[in-house]
């Protein structure tokens, strides 16, 4: 990934991010996380990251069910779920006697507490995004985790089968990487630099390489109903528009031309594909938000306003999307209902950084790191909330919080936990 929109950089490890851990014993291999949770109790949990670098799950109300599956020692961050609740994956930094930190990816199984580095930085290479080590996600059937990180060649996307005890194989380098994963975990569709690249997760291996070139844009988006249909853009004859295209057949059914930039996800049960378009090239913000069916047809149903990004619920009924306020650093989360079109605001809230970066690629994260709680009824996020006249339970304002929210049109605000960063369990 690189900021500013292109998506990815090499950017050094942040001196203060390697002051806090310098004193810290060096971890590796397998060991306990923590106490582990009964499997009746991992589900409808927060994994959030505290201020001190730990990693806790939580119940949504932060009164009961905390557990802490980062290692002792060591700055850690970047907590993902896999799709079946079972496992998390993160990363940490932790350093040895006289020699500088090393970043690490983790993977904690929650059954037993057992916890193991999948992969391990090259010395002296830093995260790939300010404040962000490694970029995880995992397989719709959670067997395998694709993962992007710095290595001295150039940004990296590995594949891992988290069965085995393998080294993870090497899919791609270039710059920048976006990718998906196909509903039945076959392929991933890889937008690499302008190119697109059909991956087999079996082999890691390429299998095809489509060969219009998509510029703007970030992340492709599988058919969550058709493991062989993915929407994307593509150019030709200097005509740039978003396709869904059928990676078997060669197929595409055109949606709508694309000036410049956009961004789009599926509904979860895909029916529905919010297309986001902007008239500034590489701009963070959107314009508008259009809704169209499978087969190209436009909704009647639409969004505008300056847009930073947005995020479909698990039952597919509504779409959170942010916007920007009037207030300098400020940002505003609204409701869409698909079913009426309602739309009503939530809150108003400075997000924390790492949660600045969740809305920068949003195309891509929404793909691994949800907000929402499994039953479409709650948003987790973490940053500083602006309180006019809204009331916080706990009231803790002296760093940044993680925050439940409500969705109804008079929604309930709860802080439960200081925290940067916080995602929903999947179940």
């Amino acid at each position: 990934m690189k900021p500013s929109g292109r998506f990815y950089a090499f950017i050094v490890i942040l001196a203060v991010f390697i002051a806090v851990i310098a004193l810290v014993g060096s971890n590796g291999g397998i060991f306990s996380g923590g106490d582990a949770l009964p499997p009746e109790t991992r589900v409808n949990l927060i994994a959030y990251v505290d201020l001190e670098g730990q990693i806790h799950t939580i119940s949504p109300d932060g009164l009961s069910i905390q557990d802490t599956i980062s290692p002792e020692e060591g700055f850690f961050t970047w907590p993902v779920w896999s799709p079946d609740g079972a496992q998390i994956a993160f990363s940490g930094i932790t350093s040895g006697e006289n020699r500088p930190g090393t970043l690490r990816l983790y993977v904690s199984h929650l059954a037993d507490g057992e916890t193991r580095v999948i992969y391990t930085n090259e010395p002296g290479m830093g995260p790939i995004l300010n404040g962000m080590p490694h970029y995880p996600i995992w397989s719709p059937d959670s067997s395998h985790l694709a993962f992007m990180a710095s290595v001295s060649q150039g940004l990296t996307l590995f594949l891992d089968d988290i069965s085995d005890d393998k080294d993870a194989t090497v899919v791609l380098r270039e710059s920048p990487l976006y990718a998906s994963w196909s509903a039945d975990s076959r392929y991933m569709m890889v937008h690499a630099g302008v190119d697109h690249f059909l991956v087999e997760a079996a082999t890691g291996q390429s299998v095809a390489e489509f060969s219009s070139q998509g510029i703007g844009y970030r992340a492709p988006a599988w058919w969550p109903s058709d493991s062989s249909k993915v929407a994307l853009l593509q150019s030709e004859s200097g005509v740039q528009g978003l396709y869904i295209a059928d990676v078997e057949t060669g197929e595409r059914t055109l949606i709508e031309e694309i000036p410049v930039n956009a961004a789009f996800l599926w509904s979860p049960d895909g029916y529905s594909l919010a297309v986001a378009k902007s008239r500034l090239e590489n701009a963070p913000i959107f314009q508008n938000i259009s809704i169209f069916a499978p087969d190209g047809a436009k909704k009647p149903i639409e969004v505008t306003g300056t847009i930073l990004a947005y995020f479909w619920s698990p039952d597919s009924s509504k779409l959170a999307y942010i916007v920007l306020t009037q207030d300098r650093g400020v940002l505003r989360v609204m409701m869409l209902d698909m079913n009426t079109g309602e739309r009503w605001p939530l809150i108003d809230f400075a997000p924390a950084p790492d949660q600045s970066t969740i809305f920068q690629f949003f195309d891509q994260f929404a793909h691994s790191h949800s907000p929402w709680s499994p039953d479409s009824r709650s948003l987790v996020f973490a940053g500083i909330l602006r309180e006019d006249g809204i009331s916080v339970s706990l009231n803790r304002q002296t760093g940044p919080q993680i925050y439940v929210v409500d969705i109804g049109p008079d929604p309930v605000v709860t802080s439960i936990a200081e925290g940067s960063l916080a995602f929903w369990s999947p179940r």
